[in-house]
């Protein structure tokens, strides 16, 4: 009989989560603790991250990077400590044109210095920028990013209320970690279209790698969100996958007939159902959403799968107005007042989980998904279910839209 090591596999578990959530971790910081299992048990996890998933990892004595591959849909967009929203496409410009500068910057620079590199960057490449406040702010997006990172080191002022009139940052660069930043391969890449291309393919592993770094990556998967050949490998593996994923997370593989999920707190970067008050107004929303929309249960799911219903237009809103009326005096008075940023907020964390999507019925505007005026509600609502005022997390994503597989 082979003798297994209950504490090192829990390490190495420990590990592979830590950089599923945070691909790059460094030695000193409130990972560290982290980072000494993952160089413990690197040479195991550099082999079963580049076998499961395809992916890179690279493990130095300062820091661990694990290269993962873009999905391909913007599904996971950055999002910087302590700011629920997403990072904008003028603040990855920025982050690119950084990265760029940092490269061949010193050690140690001002930040005034780096905006004048940066315009320089720009202009050579033909990016127009301004002095506008969305501009700045873009701007201060990318740099806290690095900063979150550990890339750039504030020694003297913050980033954060960054203004050519004020006092200027002295910032340390840390060029060991700039140079692992890109995920995709430069030297192969023969355009910004290819790179990206290159970034997200998984020509090695093909739908077995596909189908994994979409477990790991997405809330919830579902069959309909799967190519013809990524769902017939799916069914023929997602049993052993359920043992494979949970030996090397120590995570709960739930599978269903509209999809598949993957549970672990410490896997992903948000956390649901969650604090404040654009969480606990999405919580009771598509409780209460799943529960007034939900099918009749079918005999055969197999046959009738369900895997979305259509969100009557408004109803979300007439939802969440009932909540607010509740709950005002509760939730944060910013919100209370402005109900239509607070439901753009809720449907953009509801979205984010999967719970919800928007419908590309020609209504889809450049204002983005505020502009959508269909929404359906996604079979994993039915976790969350209404009843007498208490939001309880249900047995299945299936309890509700379908059966178990």
């Amino acid at each position: 009989m082979m003798f297994v090591d209950s504490t090192a596999t829990a390490e190495r578990q420990v590990g592979a989560r830590t950089l599923l959530a945070h691909p790059l971790v460094l030695a000193q910081g409130p990972l560290a603790e982290e980072f000494r299992l993952i160089r413990k048990h690197a040479d195991w996890l550099i082999e079963q991250y580049h076998q499961l998933f395809g992916y890179r990892l690279v493990v130095e004595t300062s820091f661990a990077r694990l290269y993962k591959a873009a999905l391909g849909d913007a599904s996971r967009p950055g999002i910087r400590s302590g700011s629920p929203n997403p990072m904008t496409p003028r603040a990855y410009s920025y982050v690119a044109l950084i990265i760029a500068v940092l490269l061949t910057s010193r050690e140690q620079l001002l930040l005034s210095g780096l905006v004048t590199d940066l315009r320089t960057a720009a202009a050579e490449t033909e990016i127009a920028l301004d002095d506008s406040i969305g501009e700045r702010r873009a701007l201060v997006s990318a740099l806290r990013l690095l900063v979150d990172w550990g890339v750039l080191i504030e020694d003297e002022n913050s980033v954060t209320g960054y203004t050519e009139e004020g006092p200027d940052v002295l910032l340390t660069v840390r060029r060991d970690l700039v140079r692992h930043l890109v995920a995709g391969p430069l030297r192969q890449a023969e355009s910004p279209a290819d790179l990206i291309e290159r970034a997200g393919s998984a020509l090695v592993g093909g739908p077995r790698h596909r189908v994994r770094r979409k477990l790991v990556e997405t809330p919830v998967v579902y069959r309909t969100d799967l190519d013809d050949e990524e769902r017939a490998w799916m069914s023929q593996n997602q049993r052993r996958e359920e043992t494979v994923l949970g030996d090397f997370l120590g995570a709960t593989l739930e599978i269903r007939a509209e999809g598949v999920a993957l549970f672990h707190p410490e896997i992903t970067d948000r956390e649901f159902p969650g604090n404040g008050t654009v969480a606990q107004a999405a919580l009771l929303t598509v409780a209460e959403l799943a529960t007034r929309l939900c099918p009749s249960p079918v005999p055969n799911p197999r046959n009738a799968l369900v895997v979305s219903v259509p969100i009557p237009d408004g109803l979300l809103e007439e939802v969440l107005d009932g909540y607010v009326e509740r709950h005002h005096r509760r939730w944060g008075q910013a919100w209370v007042a402005d109900t239509v940023a607070l439901a753009s907020e809720v449907r953009r964390l509801l979205k984010d989980m999967h719970l919800i999507a928007p419908v590309d019925s020609g209504s889809i505007s450049v204002g983005g998904d505020d502009a959508v005026r269909d929404w359906v509600l996604l079979a994993a609502a039915a976790r969350y279910v209404a009843n007498e005022s208490v939001i309880v997390p249900s047995k299945t994503i299936g309890d509700l839209f379908g059966g178990t597989q």
